[in-house]
């Protein structure tokens, strides 16, 4: 899945933004910095995730080196925008509640369907996600992208993510970006977590390098109780946790 940014650009600091040149990077050029600059994949491993061929890839990624490079020196405005991609979901933002969730393109896409927060009944942001300060969350391995999913017992290899929101226990299943890899990058995997503000992942097993690689973070690793497998009970081990902790 591609992973949208949490804001529309950025521009130089100090300067006045009215009248600037604007850089414009496709949501594909962006997908393609993440993957190679900030998750250290390779250019074939990133090439297999976005599905394109290599030389197709490696077309994109110098595009946006290229555009970033502009921007960099130029002190142009880098907007992100466009691009030929397909989502899997819709995500929005909601200006109230800070919610960051997604509805299905179908749902998107209907004329009769009204685009509003789960939790506060606002409409959604219908644009890019502003950049607003998010909640730290827990994680949770697991088998596939659904509230009926269990435990992965694979920390590295597992099919998805839930992300549990610290406050509101409010809950959006995320691809693993590297499940499809025959390696996982523990480096990278740390990365992706720090975008989402991760406090503390929950597993049954986790291997020697990826405990190494988050001992030296601030993201905590706590172990389920044995038996504890269905997703919606490992929501309710996590609920009475926070309750110890308060």
């Amino acid at each position: 899945m591609l992973r949208l940014p949490f804001g529309q650009g950025f521009g130089p600091i100090g300067l006045d933004l009215e009248g600037r040149d604007r850089v414009r990077l496709l949501l594909e050029e962006y997908e393609a910095i993440r993957l190679v600059d900030y998750l250290n994949l390779s250019h074939e491993e990133a090439a297999g995730l976005m599905d394109v061929s290599r030389p197709t890839f490696t077309r994109i990624y110098d595009k946006a080196r290229k555009k970033m490079g502009q921007f960099l020196i130029e002190n142009s405005v880098l907007e992100f925008s466009g691009g030929d991609v397909e989502l899997d979901n819709e995500w929005r933002h909601c200006s109230s509640c800070r919610n960051y969730g997604s509805q299905s393109r179908k749902c998107i896409e209907s004329s009769d369907f009204n685009i509003v927060c789960d939790h506060c009944s606002v409409e959604l942001n219908k644009s890019f996600p502003v950049q607003e300060e998010r909640e730290e969350v827990f994680v949770v391995p697991c088998t596939k992208l659904s509230s009926s999913s269990k435990v992965s017992k694979s920390f590295a290899h597992c099919n998805s993510f839930a992300l549990v929101g610290t406050k509101e226990m409010d809950v959006i299943f995320y691809k693993n970006p590297f499940y499809q890899l025959e390696s996982c990058p523990a480096g990278g995997l740390l990365k992706f977590f720090r975008e989402w503000k991760v406090k503390t992942v929950y597993v049954r097993e986790i291997g020697r390098n990826s405990l190494d690689v988050f001992a030296q973070s601030n993201i905590q690793i706590s172990y389920l109780p044995e038996g504890v497998s269905e997703f919606d009970d490992v929501l309710s081990f996590i609920k009475e946790e926070c309750k110890k902790e308060v």
